[in-house]
């Protein structure tokens, strides 16, 4: 196989890995969002319950 097409593949394997690893980071701080978003409502609703 020419090296071109070893090169080639590589670097495609690399962008993969590059967009898997923004991918995961992206859902990663989404749910640490959710997360925060989650406990200040469940905050303020107790808050609210028993202010």
């Amino acid at each position: 196989m020419p090296p071109s097409v070893g090169v080639r593949r590589r670097t495609v394997r690399g962008a993969v890995v590059a967009e898997v690893a923004v991918v995961g980071a992206t859902a990663m701080v989404e749910a640490m969002v959710v997360g925060a978003v989650a406990v200040a409502g469940a905050v303020a609703v107790v808050g609210v319950a028993f202010g």
